[in-house]
């Protein structure tokens, strides 16, 4: 059986047990599973069995930006990437994940400073020539939504 059809099954099955979608309050029929937290958020994409909810295709399409965010925050407070043996890699990814707000967050490069100069990237590493500000407001607009649709999910 093809990688194609196999993945129709699962969905076919989980549609049958799941038949209307969580996010909107069940008022459309599951489309799609959505993965609560998202894989790009787990190193690896290795995450938890049984964090996959019914959703619409609307409801689950529309937050890759905020998920992409969402991961960069997760990996860059997480201990393991300041101390792997595997740093190569989880650099490899971090620098993909960064790439990724870059094209796809409106504002990611001012987030962490008021001239939108020093956000720098040197093998994923964030580094910074001038004081380093944060700026919470673009970080709670971005993730609002995010939230919200995980906090509905579980």
């Amino acid at each position: 059986m093809g990688e194609k059809k196999r993945k129709m099954t699962r969905i076919e099955k989980f549609k049958g047990k799941h038949p209307y979608c969580c996010l909107c309050g069940g008022k459309r029929q599951t489309e799609t599973i959505e993965h609560a937290p998202p894989k790009v958020i787990f190193w690896d994409k290795l995450r938890l069995q049984g964090m996959e909810v019914p959703a619409c295709k609307r409801c689950n399409n529309g937050t890759g930006a905020e998920d992409q965010l969402a991961a960069f925050f997760a990996i860059m407070q997480s201990p393991s990437f300041y101390g792997s043996s595997n740093n190569e890699k989880m650099l490899d990814y971090f620098t993909k994940l960064m790439a990724g707000c870059k094209n796809n967050v409106p504002g990611f490069s001012t987030l962490f400073t008021d001239s939108g100069n020093v956000l720098l990237e040197s093998k994923g590493i964030i580094q910074t020539h001038n004081k380093l500000t944060f700026k919470p407001e673009l970080f709670t607009k971005h993730l609002k939504k995010w939230a919200a649709k995980q906090a509905l999910a579980h």
